[in-house]
């Protein structure tokens, strides 16, 4: 639970709204590929291939499910959502150490795309 950033008195739709904001900023990011790699430091760093825009991806879906997908009747779409990260590439060794391509941010905002329903149909 994001108990460090959510108060007590937000309500599920408050949370929600949240969520969709952080996968919206995630989905906006650049698709173009710098020919420059890029850093945290960079002048303009929002572009799609940065990794750690991944890990972020992994770690508020993560949240997301464990905030907002409580109720019994999500468990089924939890459990895909869930054994899609861990399935997901990010977690191999080669996607880590080697450039982000197209493919990779396109796979990455079909689930952006899947979890923006999720949220939407809540």
């Amino acid at each position: 639970m994001l108990d460090w950033k959510f108060s007590k008195d937000m309500t599920l739709q408050d949370k929600k709204i949240y969520f969709i904001q952080q996968f919206t900023d995630f989905k906006n990011w650049k698709s173009d590929i710098p020919e420059q790699l890029l850093h945290s430091f960079s002048p303009d760093p929002e572009y799609k291939v940065r990794k750690w825009r991944f890990t972020g991806i992994v770690h508020w879906t993560e949240y997301m499910c464990y905030d907002i997908l409580i109720d019994e009747k999500y468990q089924t779409v939890k459990k895909e959502l869930m054994d899609a990260l861990r399935n997901n590439f990010c977690n191999n060794d080669d996607f880590k150490s080697r450039l982000t391509t197209k493919e990779d941010i396109a796979k990455w905002d079909e689930l952006i795309t899947k979890v923006l329903n999720i949220l939407d149909n809540i």
